[in-house]
């Protein structure tokens, strides 16, 4: 009966990793910082509960799985955010409006060589 508890930990565990990879994955993709930030914070609960609750009642072997699966997965997640932190919207407009703004306030040509301000 002990076996199966530790497996049931064990998949509970992995499973809320899975869990949180795919919404960080689809708030990248679908640029939706909500998706990502409660992705991070399912993430972090997990460690939690990884760190405080599994490691008093696992084995050996299921830890190291356990451990193993869940840094893999974060590995993973550090790799697609530097990969596409040139696609996230910090600000979660899907649009460009900002973008729009700031290039409007830029003069299209700095010319260095102006005569006008020569002496």
């Amino acid at each position: 009966m002990a076996g199966a508890r530790d497996a049931y930990k064990l998949g509970l565990s992995i499973l809320w990793g899975v869990y949180s990879f795919l919404l960080i994955g689809f708030g990248i993709i679908k640029n939706k910082p909500y998706l990502r930030i409660g992705g991070m914070a399912l993430f972090a609960i997990t460690l939690i509960k990884l760190f405080f609750y599994d490691i008093a009642h696992l084995n050996t072997i299921s830890k190291t799985i356990v451990f193993v699966s869940l840094g893999i997965l974060l590995l993973i997640i550090s790799f697609l955010y530097n990969k596409n932190k040139n696609k996230i919207n910090y600000n979660g407009d899907s649009n460009d409006s900002h973008m729009e703004e700031v290039k409007e306030m830029i003069p299209d040509t700095i010319d260095e060589f102006d005569d006008q301000n020569d002496i």
